[in-house]
């Protein structure tokens, strides 16, 4: 508004200085007063019509301006000026037009920053800003200006290279990791900032533009759950792939109509060689696929609440299986993997206690085990339940221990009766010292705040005898036996002497895992 009012002045103030001298010249060369006053009137309607036009171009060009500037703040990210979602679609589109055209491929990335939340807590968001600032510069130069870096909010990124394999674009998500690895300085502080990625490609993973950010965005949780830095879309890894859905649906059949079926594994006293329990494993035997494993719809149902319902039906056929045994003289204790949400589940509790009594099934010949990363989410709740659950004489045991970062403080007052050490530290431990070394620990830690110790994953000899020296109470994995169903446990107990030859005794005479896994 000040350059209108400054360029209308100047304009008043000429249009005067025309008007006074055109006055003065014609009072001086034409004596007739009307006449004079006429050619004024003349040059002042003439200096109007200048002035209005000079007015309406420069609102026009402020206008335009203005204009520009909302179109620029409608499509670009206000903290960044990078593109934004909306511009972001639009080149994509732009993109896809091109590669149908000429044939080629393009390559569009979703990024975000591992634990950019700490940051903002930590330092505040004013700090976060800059980090992300400065992110953005140093992918924009990576990229160059022939592709598009976009912001999609918070911490989130895009990145869309046209004509690019997939060879090139695991490239470029190499140099951005690299980039971004130089540690970044906001107001003296070091800050680190790692990216996660997921990278979709046209036409391999999708052909328009919805697709392929649905699947760069599953590939690039992948890449953050598996902690990969980068990933590349595999339907595998889709939780909203047809064969997943189909299996989704077809899972509340399973468990309705008796597909599922549960192995149990043994759990050998390393001192007497005992059998003394074993955990329950759930399978699926599919109708088209055949037998499942946990890890092909366990997942699954999580992610669509279906978890409580299979663990039920998990709990309840190990408690009358176990009852079973119980009344056939096997004396043996069965153990059930929770899941997180069933902490969650309002009546848990309830039905739990309702099945031992149905069952007539005393709860210390039963074992619940919950992970150490779940039971980490949400400690003060987990706490809660386990101390119901131990008041009700249920053994309880911390699964996969060692791999989520335990508050030693809660461990030692959690109502848990057993660790149980993650098998990535135990199949090798044999070869890998620093294996050994944390395995150590975890039976010594369990062992003085007065915890039972179980080693999964024991796949040979070396390590059973290993574990032995170093203590360790209890022994499960492929060396001892592979999971079994029912029928099959009773004849490996029988076959096996169980509970007769001390384990030290049996590994004297038997060659290796075949003799022990008849």
């Amino acid at each position: 508004m000040k350059s209108i009012r400054e360029r209308l002045l100047r304009t008043f103030l000429a249009g005067a200085i025309l008007v006074i001298a055109l006055f003065v010249v014609t009072s001086y060369f034409i004596e007739s007063l009307p006449f004079r006053l006429l050619i004024s009137g003349i040059v002042v309607f003439a200096l109007a019509i200048w002035g209005a036009f000079v007015t309406a171009s420069v609102v026009s060009e402020r206008l335009q301006r203005q204009h520009r500037e909302l179109v620029h703040q409608a499509l670009h990210d206000a903290l960044t000026d990078l593109p934004n979602r909306h511009l972001l679609y639009d080149r994509i589109d732009q993109a896809l037009h091109t590669a149908i055209r000429e044939g080629e491929q393009l390559a569009l990335f979703i990024m975000d920053l591992d634990r950019f939340k700490e940051v903002n807590d930590t330092l505040g968001h004013h700090v976060g800003d800059q980090l992300l600032r400065e992110v953005s510069r140093r992918v924009v130069t990576v990229l160059g200006e022939e592709n598009t870096v976009a912001r999609l909010g918070g911490d989130e990124f895009a990145v869309l290279i046209p004509n690019a394999s997939t060879q090139y674009a695991i490239e470029i998500a190499q140099q951005i990791m690299e980039d971004l690895e130089r540690q970044i300085f906001i107001e003296g502080v070091p800050l680190e900032a790692k990216p996660s990625i997921g990278i979709a490609l046209f036409p391999r993973h999708g052909e328009d533009t919805e697709t392929l950010l649905q699947r760069a965005d599953v590939a690039m949780y992948e890449a953050k759950r598996n902690k990969l830095g980068f990933c590349v879309y595999e339907e595998s890894t889709n939780p909203h792939s047809m064969r997943r859905l189909q299996l989704i649906s077809e899972l509340r059949t399973a468990i309705r109509e008796d597909q599922l079926l549960l192995h149990y594994q043994p759990k050998v006293d390393i001192r007497s060689g005992k059998t003394v329990g074993a955990e329950a494993l759930v399978r699926w035997s599919h109708p088209t696929l055949g037998m499942l494993g946990p890890e092909e719809f366990i997942e699954l149902a999580e992610q669509s609440g279906l978890v409580n319902l299979l663990t039920d039906w998990v709990l309840t056929e190990a408690v009358y299986q176990c009852k079973k045994w119980q009344q056939a003289g096997i004396d043996i204790s069965i153990a059930v993997n929770l899941s997180p949400h069933n902490l969650h589940e309002p009546h848990f509790i309830d039905k739990v206690r309702k099945l031992l009594a149905i069952a007539e099934i005393d709860a210390s010949q039963m074992e619940l085990e919950l992970t150490e990363s779940a039971m980490m989410t949400d400690m003060n709740h987990a706490m809660t339940v386990f101390n119901e659950l131990a008041s009700m004489g249920f053994r309880l045991a911390i699964d996969d221990f060692g791999t989520g970062m335990s508050s030693l403080s809660y461990l030692k007052r959690l109502p848990v009766d057993t660790l149980k050490i993650d098998k990535s530290f135990v199949t090798d431990m044999a070869e890998d010292e620093n294996n050994a070394v944390i395995v150590r620990s975890i039976i010594d830690l369990a062992h003085n705040i007065g915890r039972q110790v179980v080693a999964e994953g024991v796949q040979d000899r070396d390590v059973l005898e290993l574990l032995d020296e170093l203590g360790c109470d209890l022994a499960q994995g492929y060396f001892l036996s592979r999971p079994r169903n029912a029928n099959d446990l009773v004849e490996w107990l029988h076959d096996s002497a169980h509970g007769v030859k001390s384990m030290r005794e049996k590994l004297k005479v038997m060659p290796g895992a075949a003799a022990l896994d008849r």
